[in-house]
């Protein structure tokens, strides 16, 4: 597990990225190889859910 995740409390976790540039991908594999369940998601798709919940931010904060 991830010393950070360790650090927080939580025995297990799903990972989550969007897969924007090139950087998501290192990071997927490795909390793959780490037997993390992880789902990359296109940008757009998150965008276009924000405009269905009429959320017209997108911010990190109202991401997380």
């Amino acid at each position: 597990m991830s010393i950070w995740l360790g650090k927080q409390g939580a025995s297990i976790a799903h990972v989550c990225m969007e897969a924007t540039g090139i950087y998501w991908e290192a990071v997927a594999h490795y909390f793959a190889e780490q037997k993390f369940p992880v789902s990359v998601i296109n940008p757009a798709q998150i965008k276009a859910f924000g405009a269905s919940r009429l959320v017209r931010t997108k911010t990190d904060k109202v991401d997380a």
